[in-house]
């Protein structure tokens, strides 16, 4: 028998063995499963099936390491090695088999070669880009050559319900990054009698990101880029306008009305005409009509 060489199958004492390392003498250890000529070396990792309700499937990641995989992924390592257990009730799984048995399960992988569409609640920065991004006309999609046409998806979304931009999964740009909470929030704009102002901002109403006013992206354009700064609200009926709490017009305070009786004095000699709440005494004295004051932005009073 030659000397034995790493990798090749040998015969020694009647038994088929494996090299697996080297022992003092230079001859390589037999694996003691090794009974027969149709032996092969054990694969990993494995699945298996457990004994436990709480429990998917047990792993052998090697002959010496081996888990139960709970339902929910988390892992438990054996104490005890695989040889000495029994195992003449468990079967053994597929990879797929035993994922499947996880809950909530793997989610597949996505496939790069996907259209996604574009929500102009995260994307509403975004510039088409000539080549890569699609646009739908109302029929079909098609590349549109953005070179000429420089509109973010949020300005193009509020052009009508149709109006989307989409590209390849492998494609979708970053997304921006995440701001934080802000102190001085958005706020809806909802007294129909308020002057629009060029810093505040307005929405489709059928554009499903305008329900949210604390929405930083989304479509909101401000009114000088919409051309309709000082037009009030409610001239407006199909966008929603939104501005910072800071900036949230004021309510005008209701004006106070105040009404006067007014009398007719006439007394020893000369008469008296006199606004007072209360009737005034004297020889003679006849109501002759009443006076409305209204009270004035400066605080003073003014007959109506």
């Amino acid at each position: 028998m030659s000397k034995p060489v790493a990798g090749q199958w040998y015969v020694h004492d009647g038994d088929r063995c494996y090299g697996v390392w080297l022992t003092a003498d230079g001859w390589f250890v037999h694996l003691p499963d090794c009974t027969g000529w149709d032996w092969q070396p054990e694969t990993f990792p494995q699945w298996w099936t457990v004994h436990s309700y709480s429990a998917a499937f047990v792993r052998r990641d090697s002959p010496s390491r081996c888990v139960t995989v709970m339902k929910d992924g988390t892992e438990n390592i054996w104490c005890k090695n695989w040889a000495e257990c029994d195992q003449s009730s468990r079967t053994r799984l597929t990879e797929a088999d035993a994922l499947a048995l996880l809950d909530p399960k793997p989610q597949p992988a996505e496939d790069p070669e996907e259209w996604v569409v574009l929500d102009p609640s995260q994307y509403a920065d975004h510039t088409p880009r000539d080549g890569v991004d699609e646009f739908f006309n109302g029929r079909s999609w098609e590349v549109h050559d953005w070179k000429h046409c420089r509109t973010t998806v949020g300005e193009f979304a509020m052009v009508s319900d149709e109006s989307r931009v989409r590209c390849r999964r492998k494609d979708l740009p970053p997304l921006p990054e995440p701001v934080a909470t802000e102190a001085d929030p958005w706020v809806a704009i909802t007294d129909g009698q308020h002057a629009l102002r060029d810093a505040d901002e307005g929405n489709s109403v059928s554009n499903p990101s305008a329900s949210d006013v604390a929405a930083v992206r989304g479509g909101w354009l401000n009114c000088k880029i919409l051309g309709i700064s000082g037009d009030a609200v409610s001239t407006q009926r199909r966008l929603r306008f939104r501005c910072r709490r800071s900036q949230l017009p004021q309510p005008k305070p209701t004006k106070r009305t105040v009404t006067v009786p007014k009398w007719l004095v006439i007394l020893e000699g000369y008469t008296l005409v006199t606004e007072q709440s209360f009737e005034p005494t004297g020889k003679e004295v006849h109501r002759v009509g009443e006076t409305t004051y209204t009270e004035q932005e400066d605080g003073s009073w003014r007959v109506n």
